[in-house]
């Protein structure tokens, strides 16, 4: 799976479960942009990798929807996670088996240190023209 882990970094954002809502989706915004904002990784701090206690997860548009007043603890939607050592092939069953867009990658002490997106897993299993090929 090392060959389609992304480490925590500029394409994944960490938030503390005591953040208000307004703050995580401003600060998702500002970091990701609209467009490319999706999932935040909930954990306790530190927010580098490797991270304190992952937490959960929760997607942009849930975040929408709730109060402002919300903290990111309480909005998490799974904590569902995946170790550095899964295959790809076990990789893309628990993706495709939870209907996940992305999965949290934690070591052995429950530690967020990167996250796996169902775009990572079909670039890795495809072949590497086939972009050019029109799929």
């Amino acid at each position: 799976m090392d060959a389609v882990r992304r480490e925590l970094g500029d394409e994944l954002v960490g938030r503390r479960p005591v953040a208000v809502v307004p703050v995580v989706i401003e600060r998702l915004i500002a970091e990701r942009g609209i467009t490319a904002a999706a999932q935040v990784y909930v954990c306790e701090p530190p927010l580098v990798t490797p991270t304190g206690r992952y937490l959960g997860s929760i997607g942009f548009q849930r975040l929408l929807r709730r109060p402002p007043a919300a903290l990111a603890g309480e909005c998490i939607e799974t904590s569902v996670f995946v170790r550095p050592e899964l295959t790809e092939r076990e990789l893309a069953a628990r993706i495709a088996a939870y209907n996940m867009v992305s999965v949290a990658v934690c070591d052995e002490n429950g530690r967020l240190v990167g996250a796996v997106t169902v775009d990572d897993v079909l670039d890795h299993l495809l072949p590497a023209d086939w972009r050019k090929t029109g799929g």
